[in-house]
């Protein structure tokens, strides 16, 4: 509700040059240049990675997500409601819904469990692990 469909032109913040723009299910991550990551669209379950979004609103204006400012983002995988980034380091953190595991965040034993059913902040899964890229589905992901 309220959010535009369509083809709708995006203003992105001045100073900042697109590197990649991709697409979730009501939501957009763009990785500029610089390696900064910008969201917008709905917030509802955390998929934006803004850890004070007002969850009842839908953001129209890329937003910078503060948890990259220090890290360098190479790849952005978006679900239906849900985010993973991968950083230069080889980091993946992931966000959003987490209704079916998505995010990683399962009871030891149960994969049917989870134990938080969103996350507004992004969290690094298997920290000392290093990855390559990671690739988001409707409601799962693969690393």
């Amino acid at each position: 509700p309220g959010a535009p469909h369509g083809i709708v032109k995006v203003e992105v913040p001045s100073g900042v040059v697109p590197k990649l723009v991709v697409c979730g299910g009501h939501h957009n991550i763009l990785l500029a240049e610089n390696g900064a990551l910008y969201s917008w669209g709905r917030a509802g379950l955390g998929q934006l990675g803004l850890q004070n979004a007002d969850i009842t609103k839908d953001y129209t204006k890329p937003m910078l997500i503060p948890k990259f400012t220090d890290e360098k983002v190479v790849a952005v995988s978006l679900g239906f409601t849900h985010s993973a980034v991968t950083t230069a380091e080889g980091k993946v953190y992931m966000f959003g819904d987490n209704s079916n595991g998505q995010l990683g965040m399962i009871t030891a034993g149960d994969s049917k469990t989870a134990d938080a059913k969103f996350s507004h902040h992004p969290h690094a899964i298997m920290p000392s692990s290093r990855f390559r890229g990671v690739a988001c589905g409707r409601y799962h992901t693969m690393l």
